[in-house]
């Protein structure tokens, strides 16, 4: 799911930024499944992800909107935060089998 617009909400003279449902439900998703696949385990160095998008034909979004919706839902689970990003790929391909498949290391210093 492509990162949507944050909203704006007024109460009196109070005005919130707000995540859109769906967007924080899917980066909840996210975060569920990366603790399921991490075993709990938290990179603290830089890292290196890379995102392989599958849609069911060519109707897809901007890349780099779905990939904030990740790296949103992961931060805070997987690693602490998204600055520690050093590389990033993205690729989207088609096939009947929508998923996204994403793949994180820590880059050695070296």
């Amino acid at each position: 799911m492509p990162k949507e617009r944050p909203r704006l909400s007024a109460a009196g003279r109070k005005m919130y930024i707000y995540t859109p449902q769906e967007t924080s439900k899917f980066e909840k998703q996210v975060a569920l499944a990366a603790l399921t696949a991490a075993n709990g385990k938290v990179l603290f160095g830089d890292i290196a992800i890379s995102i392989k998008l599958y849609f069911s034909d060519k109707r897809f979004g901007d890349l780099d909107n779905y990939a904030k919706s990740i790296l949103d839902g992961l931060q805070g689970t997987l690693f602490e935060n998204d600055k520690q990003v050093a590389r990033l790929s993205i690729e989207r391909y088609i096939d009947k089998d929508e998923r996204a498949e994403i793949y994180i290391g820590e880059i050695d210093d070296e």
